[in-house]
């Protein structure tokens, strides 16, 4: 596949993503996933400045459990893909993430419940810290955000080695990063801007479904150049559920 000239290109993506409905629907699945990271990642200073009321410069440590969620993707990514398939782990990543987004957004509700388990519990009397409970939650929280999106990827280039031929999977790569790289871009300008106006707790309420209008946009377009109409968003999540049954002729 000679993809440097054409990844770039909205029609030929859209025919891509058409054309071959198996691996599109997971990689924009992935995408998502991964688009969620980023602008997760990108808000989380302000986040702990405005919402948590700490210093920007201790998110790694205020985070520092979300190392957890990745160890066990790491570790165990292979065996939740044997035990449940690509499709289904990338879906239950999708639903990790998005939980956690909104709970951050929603931290002064949840953070009695969320505080009692966390792990930075056991540094407090190591350092002579006192931290709050909105601290300690958002630690915990953090953990199944990370195990979603080490998850996902895994699960994403799993399904590309197991289901695309290996002369055309260099170029599947290749267009998966750029469009990965476009889908953050945009979502890390838009979460940014929301952000701005909204505040950063509410962004992450509300993150989910400004990532998910994004892949749905660019679905829409697909089929919209597919079919020359207008198409619903309806079609779109309807088109991003895949089709198990393709997964034997992928491309």
């Amino acid at each position: 596949m000679d993809w440097k000239p054409k990844a770039l290109s909205l029609r030929y993506n859209a025919e891509l993503i058409v054309a071959h409905r198996a691996v599109s629907t997971i990689v924009l699945t992935g995408i998502f996933c991964t688009a969620m990271f980023e602008g997760f990642n990108s808000l989380i200073p302000i986040y702990v400045r405005e919402v948590l009321d700490e210093d920007p410069a201790n998110s790694v440590y205020i985070f520092a459990p979300a190392a957890i969620g990745y160890m066990i993707g790491a570790i165990g990514g292979p065996a939740l893909i044997k035990w449940l398939g690509e499709r289904k782990l990338i879906i239950a990543s999708v639903a990790l993430m998005a939980a956690g987004s909104i709970l951050l957004g929603s931290i002064e509700a949840v953070d009695t419940f969320f505080a009692r388990f966390s792990p930075l519990r056991l540094l407090e009397p190591i350092f002579d810290a006192n931290l709050s409970e909105a601290v300690l939650a958002a630690g915990v929280i953090s953990i199944p955000i990370n195990l979603g999106s080490t998850a996902a990827s895994q699960s994403v280039q799993v399904y590309i080695n197991r289901h695309v031929p290996v002369s055309r999977q260099g170029g599947v790569f290749g267009l998966q990063s750029v469009q990965q790289n476009g889908f953050n871009l945009a979502a890390v300008f838009l979460l940014g801007v929301f952000a701005t106006f909204l505040g950063p707790q509410y962004i992450f309420f509300i993150a989910p479904f400004v990532v998910a209008a994004i892949v749905l946009l660019m679905t829409r377009f697909s089929l919209r150049h597919l079919t020359g109409e207008r198409a619903k968003f309806g079609a779109g999540v309807d088109f991003l559920k895949g089709d198990p049954d393709e997964d034997d002729a992928a491309m």
